[in-house]
């Protein structure tokens, strides 16, 4: 399997999504099963009308992954997933879009995402001091002595999170 039969669409019409909503949130769904607090949607419409941009990646027209983007504070990564079965091929083609994008995006992160971006190169330099989250997100939060990292409630549950990328404040 070679990656240069995949591609990557950047899809911004509700009729296009709608055409593709079933596949990829159960690809999100799958993606965030194990992850404590979840899938940030209620549901597949959720996903659909509260959301702004979707990147998605096709391979020999499968989907294989996708980035969903909200329009808060410039494009806000908010859920990314990608397909075991052809997990080379999506990871390469995520990290490429992520890459690309520091400079123009921005994602709250933790657990295996956060180590999963994180070593991504130049990523490091796109982590957001903690201070600046609690203007960003609007949110209550409790800062963490690392100056990244800081604890917030998300479905129930308290989570470690770090902000990376490049927000519009």
């Amino acid at each position: 399997m070679k990656s240069k039969n995949s591609k990557t669409v950047t899809i911004k019409a509700l009729h296009t999504k709608q055409r593709i909503l079933d596949e990829v949130y159960t690809l999100l769904e799958s993606t965030y099963k194990n992850v404590e607090g979840g899938l940030n949607f209620e549901n597949k419409y959720d996903l659909l009308q509260n959301t702004s941009i979707w990147k998605v990646i096709y391979f020999e027209n499968h989907i294989i992954g996708v980035l969903i983007y909200k329009a808060k504070h410039g494009l806000k990564m908010v859920a990314c997933a990608i397909n075991e079965t052809y997990k080379n091929i999506a990871k390469k083609r995520l990290i490429n879009i992520i890459k690309k994008n520091f400079s123009k995006t921005w994602m709250e992160i933790s657990e295996g995402l956060e180590r999963f971006i994180l070593n991504i190169a130049s990523a490091k330099e796109f982590i957001i001091h903690n201070k600046k989250a609690k203007d960003i997100l609007k949110k209550s939060i409790q800062l963490c002595n690392d100056q990244h990292h800081y604890i917030r409630e998300i479905n129930g549950v308290n989570k470690t999170k770090i902000l990376v990328g490049t927000p519009t404040i």
